[in-house]
């Protein structure tokens, strides 16, 4: 169904179908990601990390020889780069909220933009998330100022 879905999206964004897109986009965001997914995939992250760390440290200290293990001699760096959960949701709660950024400028629809944008701040700031958060406020702003008329500045 979530695949299914994000093609559909896809396609509409792809051939311009704004209305399409924009309708089956703020139901495909709404229903898959939420703050409890978020908090799962924290929970998961956590859970992975502390896992993985103690199998590695295992598989090392099987690699030692009968002499470093007895001298306790040596000293080991390592860096793991791992994409958490929290990050590729992030990734997507923005791709989505700035592709409903670019194509829509009503309130309602920049509404659930900031939203979203918010929510891929929560699971994992990024530069990219952050600009889309802080283009979305300022439209929003201009909105707000053409609503109140021009006496308002």
């Amino acid at each position: 169904m979530k695949k299914f879905d994000e093609l559909l999206l896809q396609y509409f964004y792809g051939v311009g179908d704004t209305a399409q897109f924009l309708n089956r986009a703020v139901k495909y965001y709404d229903h898959f990601y939420t703050n409890a997914m978020i908090d799962s995939i924290y929970k998961a992250d956590s859970i992975y990390t502390v896992s993985n760390q103690s199998r590695l440290i295992e598989q090392f200290k099987k690699g030692l020889t009968d002499e470093q293990k007895k001298n306790g001699s040596f000293f080991v760096k390592q860096t793991i780069q791992i994409a958490p959960g929290s990050q590729r949701i992030a990734n997507e709660l923005n791709n989505g909220a700035w592709q409903v950024y670019r194509f829509s400028n009503d309130i309602s629809y920049l509404n659930k933009v900031l939203k979203w944008s918010r929510l891929s701040i929560t699971a994992a700031l990024s530069p990219e998330n952050a600009d889309t958060h802080a283009h979305t406020l300022y439209k929003l702003g201009k909105k707000k100022c053409h609503c109140m008329g021009k006496n308002s500045h």
